[in-house]
């Protein structure tokens, strides 16, 4: 590992040790770990989001979604797609679903800047250092 994977590793463990993670952030930890190891992802691949912004809202916010499409696993299972939630904003309400969408964009950018996740328009992937840190938060959630 190289000196700067060494030191978003430090970087990452030291947020996660020093307790300073919210419980959104932990929350999107775990959902991710949970998606991370339920459809087979790598440790290292990136590009392959753990988390979409639309499942956190349905799940945290319990924000109901319109409509929600199906698909086909690779193992075969039909299940939910987590990335094709559709809200009706006007039932929500702007407002609280704004606040959301702004507390989860912090979130993920705080994440990111710790070395736990990547974030991307859509939803975050977690890294190495991320996969850690939802495993230690899983264990004392």
């Amino acid at each position: 590992m190289d000196k700067c994977g060494q030191l978003t590793l430090y970087l990452g463990k030291l947020l996660m040790n020093s307790g300073k993670l919210s419980n959104l952030q932990k929350q999107i930890l775990v959902l991710a770990l949970q998606n991370h190891i339920e459809e087979g992802h790598k440790v290292e691949s990136t590009g392959c989001l753990d988390l979409y912004n639309s499942q956190l809202l349905a799940e945290v916010y319990r924000f109901p979604a319109r409509s929600q499409r199906r698909w086909k696993h690779y193992l075969g299972v039909t299940r939910h797609r987590r990335d094709r939630l559709d809200f009706d904003v006007d039932e929500i309400g702007h407002a609280r679903y704004n606040a959301a969408m702004e507390a989860v964009s912090r979130a993920m950018a705080r994440l990111e800047e710790g070395g736990l996740a990547l974030r991307f328009e859509r939803g975050c992937s977690l890294t190495p250092s991320g996969v850690e840190a939802a495993q230690a938060v899983n264990i004392y959630a």
